[in-house]
Protein backbone atom coordinates (compact mmCIF):
# COMPACT_ATOMS: atom_id res chain seq x y z
CA UNK A 1 0.00 0.00 0.00
CA UNK A 2 1.27 3.23 -0.85
CA UNK A 3 0.40 6.83 0.09
CA UNK A 4 1.62 10.47 -1.16
CA UNK A 5 5.17 11.21 -0.65
CA UNK A 6 4.19 14.76 0.90
CA UNK A 7 2.91 13.18 4.09
CA UNK A 8 4.34 14.35 7.39
CA UNK A 9 3.75 14.08 11.05
CA UNK A 10 3.61 16.22 14.16
CA UNK A 11 4.01 14.77 17.41
CA UNK A 12 2.16 16.90 20.44
CA UNK A 13 1.36 16.78 24.29
CA UNK A 14 -1.18 18.89 25.28
CA UNK A 15 -1.04 19.99 29.20
CA UNK A 16 -2.38 22.35 31.44
CA UNK A 17 -1.56 24.37 34.53
CA UNK A 18 -0.94 27.40 36.09
CA UNK A 19 1.49 30.19 34.55
CA UNK A 20 2.40 33.06 36.51
CA UNK A 21 4.84 36.39 36.08
CA UNK A 22 5.61 36.95 40.13
CA UNK A 23 2.64 39.13 40.81
CA UNK A 24 -0.29 37.39 39.14
CA UNK A 25 -0.94 33.67 38.10
CA UNK A 26 -3.63 32.38 35.67
CA UNK A 27 -4.64 28.76 34.30
CA UNK A 28 -3.60 28.16 30.83
CA UNK A 29 -3.92 25.13 28.42
CA UNK A 30 -0.74 24.11 26.54
CA UNK A 31 0.49 22.15 23.45
CA UNK A 32 4.37 20.48 23.93
CA UNK A 33 5.11 21.02 19.48
CA UNK A 34 8.03 20.23 17.12
CA UNK A 35 8.15 23.69 16.48
CA UNK A 36 9.62 23.48 12.43
CA UNK A 37 6.75 20.97 11.38
CA UNK A 38 3.97 22.99 13.75
CA UNK A 39 4.11 25.96 12.72
CA UNK A 40 4.66 25.39 9.09
CA UNK A 41 1.55 23.18 9.02
CA UNK A 42 -0.66 25.79 10.63
CA UNK A 43 0.11 28.19 8.03
CA UNK A 44 -2.51 31.14 8.23
CA UNK A 45 -3.98 29.45 11.18
CA UNK A 46 -1.97 31.02 13.50
CA UNK A 47 -0.96 34.75 13.25
CA UNK A 48 2.45 36.44 15.11
CA UNK A 49 1.63 39.33 16.96
CA UNK A 50 4.86 39.82 18.19
CA UNK A 51 8.76 38.53 18.53
CA UNK A 52 9.01 35.36 16.65
CA UNK A 53 7.65 31.93 16.20
CA UNK A 54 9.82 28.67 18.62
CA UNK A 55 13.08 27.47 17.80
CA UNK A 56 13.97 23.70 18.91
CA UNK A 57 17.08 23.13 20.63
CA UNK A 58 17.04 26.41 22.77
CA UNK A 59 19.27 26.49 26.38
CA UNK A 60 16.44 28.03 27.92
CA UNK A 61 12.73 26.65 27.50
CA UNK A 62 10.76 29.30 25.70
CA UNK A 63 7.15 29.65 24.76
CA UNK A 64 4.84 31.23 22.38
CA UNK A 65 1.25 33.01 24.54
CA UNK A 66 -1.60 33.92 22.88
CA UNK A 67 -2.03 37.31 22.26
CA UNK A 68 -5.30 37.81 24.98
CA UNK A 69 -3.06 35.51 27.76
CA UNK A 70 0.11 37.70 27.24
CA UNK A 71 -2.33 40.93 27.91
CA UNK A 72 -3.63 39.55 31.07
CA UNK A 73 0.07 38.40 32.35
CA UNK A 74 1.48 41.51 30.78
CA UNK A 75 4.69 39.80 29.49
CA UNK A 76 6.13 40.30 25.89
CA UNK A 77 9.23 38.83 24.01
CA UNK A 78 11.87 38.55 26.61
CA UNK A 79 9.55 38.27 29.10
CA UNK A 80 9.99 35.74 32.19
CA UNK A 81 6.97 33.61 33.71
CA UNK A 82 6.77 30.27 35.47
CA UNK A 83 4.61 27.04 34.42
CA UNK A 84 3.08 24.87 37.15
CA UNK A 85 1.85 21.40 35.83
CA UNK A 86 1.03 18.13 37.30
CA UNK A 87 3.31 15.45 36.19
CA UNK A 88 2.17 12.03 34.97
CA UNK A 89 3.34 10.71 38.15
CA UNK A 90 1.04 12.97 40.18
CA UNK A 91 3.44 15.27 41.56
CA UNK A 92 3.54 19.26 40.55
CA UNK A 93 6.34 20.86 38.83
CA UNK A 94 7.94 23.59 37.76
CA UNK A 95 9.79 25.43 34.82
CA UNK A 96 10.95 29.14 34.29
CA UNK A 97 10.67 29.95 30.71
CA UNK A 98 11.00 32.85 28.11
CA UNK A 99 8.16 34.59 26.12
CA UNK A 100 9.57 34.19 23.02
CA UNK A 101 6.55 35.33 20.74
CA UNK A 102 2.92 36.32 20.93
CA UNK A 103 0.32 35.00 18.83
CA UNK A 104 -2.88 34.81 17.46
CA UNK A 105 -4.96 31.42 16.75
CA UNK A 106 -7.62 34.07 15.97
CA UNK A 107 -10.65 32.94 18.54
CA UNK A 108 -10.11 34.98 21.60
CA UNK A 109 -11.23 32.71 24.35
CA UNK A 110 -8.34 30.17 23.40
CA UNK A 111 -6.21 33.36 23.03
CA UNK A 112 -6.90 33.65 26.87
CA UNK A 113 -5.31 30.19 27.49
CA UNK A 114 -2.88 29.44 24.70
CA UNK A 115 0.77 28.19 25.46
CA UNK A 116 3.04 26.77 22.82
CA UNK A 117 6.03 25.22 23.98
CA UNK A 118 9.13 23.02 22.73
CA UNK A 119 8.16 19.05 22.93
CA UNK A 120 10.84 18.19 25.02
CA UNK A 121 10.90 21.06 27.64
CA UNK A 122 7.24 19.70 27.84
CA UNK A 123 8.27 16.12 28.10
CA UNK A 124 10.91 17.18 31.07
CA UNK A 125 8.13 19.27 33.03
CA UNK A 126 6.12 16.57 33.04
CA UNK A 127 8.28 13.96 33.32
CA UNK A 128 7.59 11.77 30.72
CA UNK A 129 9.13 10.34 27.19
CA UNK A 130 5.61 10.05 25.46
CA UNK A 131 3.32 12.50 23.56
CA UNK A 132 -0.59 12.65 23.54
CA UNK A 133 -0.94 12.47 19.84
CA UNK A 134 0.63 11.95 16.94
CA UNK A 135 -1.03 14.03 14.08
CA UNK A 136 -0.03 12.77 10.01
CA UNK A 137 -1.27 15.18 7.54
CA UNK A 138 -1.42 13.53 4.19
CA UNK A 139 -0.73 15.09 0.90
CA UNK A 140 -4.38 14.04 -0.82
CA UNK A 141 -7.30 14.24 1.16
CA UNK A 142 -8.77 10.58 -0.33
CA UNK A 143 -6.17 8.69 1.30
CA UNK A 144 -7.11 9.71 4.82
CA UNK A 145 -9.97 6.65 5.09
CA UNK A 146 -7.63 4.15 3.38
CA UNK A 147 -4.47 5.44 5.43
CA UNK A 148 -6.76 5.21 8.50
CA UNK A 149 -7.22 1.72 8.02
CA UNK A 150 -3.78 0.78 7.55
CA UNK A 151 -2.72 2.39 10.64
CA UNK A 152 -5.73 0.44 12.85
CA UNK A 153 -4.36 -3.00 10.76
CA UNK A 154 -0.59 -2.20 12.02
CA UNK A 155 -1.51 -0.71 15.56
CA UNK A 156 -4.47 -2.36 17.07
CA UNK A 157 -3.94 -0.51 20.25
CA UNK A 158 -3.69 2.61 18.93
CA UNK A 159 -7.14 4.92 18.88
CA UNK A 160 -6.94 6.20 15.35
CA UNK A 161 -9.19 9.08 14.47
CA UNK A 162 -9.99 11.17 11.23
CA UNK A 163 -9.70 14.85 10.53
CA UNK A 164 -13.19 13.97 9.97
CA UNK A 165 -13.89 12.26 12.94
CA UNK A 166 -12.71 15.24 15.10
CA UNK A 167 -14.19 17.77 12.96
CA UNK A 168 -17.87 17.78 15.07
CA UNK A 169 -18.95 21.74 14.20
CA UNK A 170 -17.82 20.90 10.09
CA UNK A 171 -19.90 18.14 10.08
CA UNK A 172 -23.18 20.07 11.86
CA UNK A 173 -22.41 23.36 9.66
CA UNK A 174 -21.94 20.94 6.54
CA UNK A 175 -25.10 19.29 6.73
CA UNK A 176 -26.80 22.77 7.67
CA UNK A 177 -25.64 24.64 5.16
CA UNK A 178 -26.58 21.23 2.47
CA UNK A 179 -29.54 21.29 3.39
CA UNK A 180 -30.30 24.75 3.00
CA UNK A 181 -27.99 24.88 -0.95
CA UNK A 182 -29.88 21.63 -1.50
CA UNK A 183 -33.47 23.47 -0.62
CA UNK A 184 -32.38 26.46 -3.01
CA UNK A 185 -31.29 24.33 -5.56
CA UNK A 186 -34.83 22.85 -6.16
CA UNK A 187 -35.99 26.05 -5.71
CA UNK A 188 -33.66 27.49 -8.53
CA UNK A 189 -34.34 24.08 -10.32
CA UNK A 190 -38.47 24.94 -10.65
CA UNK A 191 -37.70 28.38 -11.12
CA UNK A 192 -35.51 27.54 -14.41
CA UNK A 193 -38.30 24.86 -15.22
CA UNK A 194 -41.20 27.77 -15.77
CA UNK A 195 -39.25 30.20 -16.86
CA UNK A 196 -37.88 27.66 -19.83
CA UNK A 197 -41.51 26.78 -20.05
CA UNK A 198 -42.92 30.09 -20.74
CA UNK A 199 -39.83 30.55 -23.52
CA UNK A 200 -40.55 27.62 -24.96
CA UNK A 201 -44.03 28.21 -25.35
CA UNK A 202 -43.60 31.48 -26.69
CA UNK A 203 -41.59 29.81 -29.89
CA UNK A 204 -44.10 27.39 -30.10
CA UNK A 205 -46.65 29.74 -30.13
CA UNK A 206 -45.09 31.69 -33.08
CA UNK A 207 -44.03 28.67 -35.12
CA UNK A 208 -47.47 26.83 -35.27
CA UNK A 209 -47.86 27.29 -38.87
CA UNK A 210 -44.74 25.76 -39.41
CA UNK A 211 -45.66 23.01 -37.12
CA UNK A 212 -48.99 22.75 -39.03
CA UNK A 213 -47.03 22.28 -42.53
CA UNK A 214 -44.83 19.83 -41.11
CA UNK A 215 -48.19 17.86 -39.90
CA UNK A 216 -49.54 18.43 -43.72
CA UNK A 217 -46.49 16.97 -45.50
CA UNK A 218 -46.65 13.60 -42.88
CA UNK A 219 -44.00 14.58 -39.93
CA UNK A 220 -45.43 12.11 -37.04
CA UNK A 221 -46.55 14.51 -33.60
CA UNK A 222 -43.69 12.60 -31.97
CA UNK A 223 -41.25 13.96 -34.14
CA UNK A 224 -42.10 17.03 -33.89
CA UNK A 225 -42.29 16.95 -30.06
CA UNK A 226 -38.60 15.48 -30.26
CA UNK A 227 -37.25 18.06 -32.46
CA UNK A 228 -38.09 21.07 -30.07
CA UNK A 229 -36.62 18.28 -27.39
CA UNK A 230 -33.56 18.03 -29.27
CA UNK A 231 -33.72 21.96 -29.69
CA UNK A 232 -34.33 22.08 -25.78
CA UNK A 233 -30.81 20.31 -25.18
CA UNK A 234 -28.88 22.06 -27.67
CA UNK A 235 -29.89 25.35 -26.29
CA UNK A 236 -29.12 24.12 -22.63
CA UNK A 237 -26.21 22.69 -23.30
CA UNK A 238 -24.63 25.39 -24.51
CA UNK A 239 -25.63 28.03 -21.77
CA UNK A 240 -24.53 25.46 -19.48
CA UNK A 241 -21.66 25.20 -21.12
CA UNK A 242 -20.56 29.26 -21.04
CA UNK A 243 -22.03 29.08 -17.12
CA UNK A 244 -19.53 26.48 -16.60
CA UNK A 245 -16.69 28.25 -18.16
CA UNK A 246 -17.80 31.64 -16.58
CA UNK A 247 -17.76 29.80 -12.93
CA UNK A 248 -14.59 28.72 -13.76
CA UNK A 249 -13.02 31.93 -14.63
CA UNK A 250 -14.11 33.12 -11.18
CA UNK A 251 -12.81 30.34 -9.58
CA UNK A 252 -9.26 30.64 -10.77
CA UNK A 253 -9.60 34.69 -10.15
CA UNK A 254 -10.65 34.15 -6.53
CA UNK A 255 -7.75 31.32 -6.18
CA UNK A 256 -4.76 34.59 -7.11
CA UNK A 257 -6.96 37.07 -5.85
CA UNK A 258 -6.08 36.55 -1.69
CA UNK A 259 -9.78 38.11 -0.38
CA UNK A 260 -10.13 37.89 2.93
CA UNK A 261 -13.53 36.89 4.67
CA UNK A 262 -14.99 38.48 7.45
CA UNK A 263 -14.40 36.75 10.98
CA UNK A 264 -16.93 34.23 11.78
CA UNK A 265 -18.98 33.97 14.80
CA UNK A 266 -15.98 33.59 17.58
CA UNK A 267 -13.34 34.65 15.77
CA UNK A 268 -11.50 37.48 15.97
CA UNK A 269 -9.56 37.08 12.47
CA UNK A 270 -10.84 36.41 8.92
CA UNK A 271 -9.53 33.78 6.62
CA UNK A 272 -8.88 33.20 3.09
CA UNK A 273 -11.63 32.59 0.65
CA UNK A 274 -11.00 29.62 -1.02
CA UNK A 275 -13.55 28.23 -4.21
CA UNK A 276 -13.07 24.87 -4.71
CA UNK A 277 -13.40 23.74 -8.12
CA UNK A 278 -15.52 20.13 -8.38
CA UNK A 279 -16.04 18.40 -11.66
CA UNK A 280 -18.70 15.81 -10.35
CA UNK A 281 -20.81 19.09 -9.24
CA UNK A 282 -20.37 21.23 -11.80
CA UNK A 283 -21.29 17.70 -14.54
CA UNK A 284 -24.54 17.15 -12.05
CA UNK A 285 -25.59 20.95 -12.23
CA UNK A 286 -25.60 20.69 -16.23
CA UNK A 287 -26.84 17.56 -16.70
CA UNK A 288 -29.82 18.85 -14.35
CA UNK A 289 -30.41 21.73 -16.39
CA UNK A 290 -30.47 19.57 -19.79
CA UNK A 291 -32.78 17.42 -18.29
CA UNK A 292 -35.10 20.87 -16.92
CA UNK A 293 -34.92 21.84 -20.27
CA UNK A 294 -35.75 19.09 -22.39
CA UNK A 295 -38.56 18.31 -20.01
CA UNK A 296 -40.06 21.78 -20.36
CA UNK A 297 -39.79 21.34 -24.08
CA UNK A 298 -41.51 18.23 -23.94
CA UNK A 299 -44.09 19.36 -21.96
CA UNK A 300 -44.90 22.81 -24.27
CA UNK A 301 -44.53 21.28 -27.87
CA UNK A 302 -46.86 18.26 -27.21
CA UNK A 303 -49.91 19.83 -27.22
CA UNK A 304 -48.90 22.14 -29.96
CA UNK A 305 -47.82 19.05 -32.33
CA UNK A 306 -51.17 17.02 -31.39
CA UNK A 307 -53.62 20.00 -33.01
CA UNK A 308 -55.40 19.68 -35.52
CA UNK A 309 -53.78 20.42 -39.27
CA UNK A 310 -56.49 23.17 -40.35
CA UNK A 311 -56.59 24.93 -37.10
CA UNK A 312 -52.35 25.17 -36.94
CA UNK A 313 -51.96 26.36 -40.46
CA UNK A 314 -54.94 28.96 -39.63
CA UNK A 315 -53.12 30.32 -36.39
CA UNK A 316 -52.56 33.96 -36.69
Amino acid sequence: MSFSPSATSSPRIQFSGLISNGDKSAVFIGSGIVPESEFRLRGWQISLVAGELLAAGEAVPEVVLGAELAKLMKAGPGSSLTLLATTTEGSLNAVDVLVRGVASVGVPDIDKRLVFADLAAVQKLLLTDKVSTLSVYLGRTGDTDAFAAHVRAEHPGLAVRTWLDLAYFYQAVRALYNRIFGMLGIIMLVIVLFALSNTLGMTVVERTREIGTLRAIGTLPREIVRNFVLEGVVVASAGALFGMLLAGGVTVFLAFAGIQMPPPPGRSGGYPLLVNFSVPLYAATAAAVIAVSALAAYWVSGKAAHKPVTEALAHV
